[in-house]
């Protein structure tokens, strides 16, 4: 938008990466310089635009110029919902690049069938990737597994500024995911530069942060291998050999094992698990991995929203859920301790 750039460029195409991170503002600012074409780059089933006021976001600001072209449009024109069917069919130049070469096709199985219609292709090399044998709860040719645990949901962690009053934190949960890092550093040789953890909030990332420095799985040198720790959103455009997932939210089993007492409404889901249950971030999250992707959290509070609810009855039909006292195996953690 500076006229610096406006007055000096006549550009006959423009090209916006990371398109469906934009609001559609900030994508006509780019759009209105070419004279000819305007090509959109991005993926929005991955992150949307951050919108800081939420009414704003109610309206629709959250909605990229991007994903109101590659949404498929509404039969009713009077029903169309923000960002959903405003582009006419017969307007509409969207092309999908279906093959991807980062993800285990075990992995990249389950975001293909929930977040693009099943079209997803692999091209991921079994030559080059690497196996870990003796630790998945199904075997080394299919590395996914929930790990299923009811941890104490905590808020930030106190004196750090860049946690958030609204962040959360889950010591348990965190334990659990030092120890499956260890697991995988000094029992199956995974070097600690091919292993990530990644958590939807900034509180738990701290929490993560100190143990894994204490356990030298974090040098404090930053030009030595560490083992990676982000937000989901910083994440955003990543891969990392094994992703350890930490979920974070949870409940009482009690409290929430009961379907018929509980209500799972927008509020009670908003409430109870938080952005935790926003799709964008489920799909970043579960699509970083390459070779091998654990996840830990509390099943049956994830299990409410409809979204995990999918995951966790494709991982459930697999044999991928283990409680925390099985995973990792006794015989691996017997090897971790001697």
């Amino acid at each position: 938008s500076s006229s610096r750039v406006t007055r000096n460029t006549a550009p006959v195409q423009v090209i916006i990466d990371e398109a469906a991170m934009a609001t559609e503002p900030e994508s006509m600012v780019a759009v209105k310089l070419a004279s000819e074409h305007v090509t959109l780059i991005g993926d929005h089933m991955q992150l949307q635009p951050v919108i800081g006021y939420q009414p704003a976001a109610d309206f629709g600001l959250g909605v990229s110029l991007f994903e109101r072209y590659a949404s498929p449009p509404q039969k009713d024109a009077k029903k169309l919902t923000p960002g959903r069917g405003m582009v006419p069919v017969e307007e509409r130049h969207f092309l999908r690049l279906n093959v991807q070469y980062r993800m285990h096709w075990r992995i990249c199985e389950l975001p293909s069938k929930m977040f693009y219609d099943g079209e997803l292709e692999t091209r991921y090399k079994a030559t080059e990737g690497i196996q870990v044998k003796r630790f998945w709860p199904q075997g080394r040719d299919c590395p996914l597994a929930f790990c299923n645990i009811e941890g104490r949901e905590g808020g930030a962690t106190s004196g750090n500024k860049r946690s958030s009053l609204l962040s959360k934190s889950n010591d348990k949960e965190a334990d659990k995911v030092t120890q499956i890092a260890q697991v995988l550093y000094k029992v199956k040789n995974i070097r600690k530069e091919q292993i990530a953890v990644l958590t939807p909030y900034s509180s738990q990332k701290d929490v993560i942060q100190g143990k894994l420095e204490r356990q030298g799985l974090i040098d404090p040198d930053p030009q030595k291998p560490s083992v990676a720790i982000q937000t989901v959103t910083e994440s955003q455009g990543r891969e990392f050999g094994f992703v350890i997932l930490s979920t974070v939210r949870s409940q009482p089993q009690r409290t929430i094992s009961n379907r018929k007492a509980v209500q799972p409404d927008r509020k009670w889901l908003l409430d109870h698990l938080g952005f935790v249950t926003d799709q964008h971030q489920i799909c970043v999250g579960i699509t970083r991995a390459k070779h091998g992707l654990i996840i830990v959290g509390n099943k049956t509070l994830l299990d409410y929203d409809d979204t995990w609810h999918k995951l966790l009855t494709y991982y459930s039909s697999r044999g991928y859920i283990k409680p925390d006292w099985e995973f990792p195996s006794a015989e691996v953690l017997h090897q971790l301790r001697t």
